[in-house]
């Protein structure tokens, strides 16, 4: 049994459907944390901006920030 039920698209609020529209145009769904995190919109818009600043905007070359990326998935053995 999920901790958090999840939310039908259907039932977006207007700032949810906003926040769902902005993820899935660069991420092609939503899906991951995003899905509990769509609880508490301001929440959700905040950590995807965070890591889209994290990712794309950070001082690293692009291939060192995607290769700090994927050392720090294998490590902590995300799929």
């Amino acid at each position: 049994m999920p901790r958090l039920t999840p939310i039908d698209p259907a039932s977006f609020t207007p700032e949810q459907q906003r926040i769902a529209d902005s993820i899935t145009a660069g991420r092609g769904g939503l899906r991951g944390p995003f899905l509990p995190w769509m609880h508490s919109p301001e929440l959700c818009d905040r950590a995807q901006r965070l890591g889209e600043f994290v990712r794309f905007h950070s001082s690293l070359e692009p291939f060192l920030s995607e290769f700090a990326i994927i050392l720090t998935g294998k490590y902590w053995k995300a799929q």
